[in-house]
């Protein structure tokens, strides 16, 4: 079997020629294992899903993996409004988890960071996808708003205990 940090070195790589598959948060922001360390694969799975459909709605225009390599600085204004907002929360993502001090939160901290995900209006003005249109069969996630919502919760619920 090989090591954590040679399988995590494979994958990074194979990321780097996929861009429009694979993007594994805790690996471009090392600092998601030191705050998140019973969780940071959820926080991989919801990054995940976003890089999809961030790629798939964008024509591979954006995804996580070219916002990383530009620190989330692109702006965003001649997107359409869903783009728009996927886009401004994956930036909420970026400033809430990705980027977050190196230290285990503690019970109240991780709520409210993942309650501020949670509400934000980025995520919660998306369109309802249409379940059977083109872009959810493309992505394969159905409804993309109530999907990275129960993410969230499922996330939310993991909470460390005091």
């Amino acid at each position: 079997m090989l090591n954590y940090k040679f399988r995590m070195r494979i994958w990074n790589k194979i990321a780097q020629i996929t861009d429009n598959t694979i993007f594994i948060a805790s690996t471009k922001y090392g600092n998601i294992q030191k705050a998140f360390p019973t969780t940071y694969n959820k926080i991989n799975e919801i990054s995940s899903i976003l890089h999809e459909v961030l790629h798939s709605v964008t024509k591979g225009k954006y995804n996580l993996q070219k916002l990383y390599s530009t620190n989330f600085a692109s702006l965003f204004t001649d997107e359409t409004s869903n783009i728009k907002f996927l886009l401004n929360f994956a930036k909420e993502m970026f400033d809430y988890i990705y980027t977050v001090d190196p230290v285990p939160l503690n019970k109240q901290q991780f709520i409210n960071i993942v309650n501020t995900l949670i509400s934000s209006p980025n995520l919660n003005n998306l369109s309802d996808t249409n379940l059977s249109g083109p872009l959810a069969a493309e992505v394969k996630v159905g409804n993309i708003k109530a999907k990275i919502l129960s993410e969230l919760n499922n996330l939310k619920n993991m909470a460390p205990s005091e």
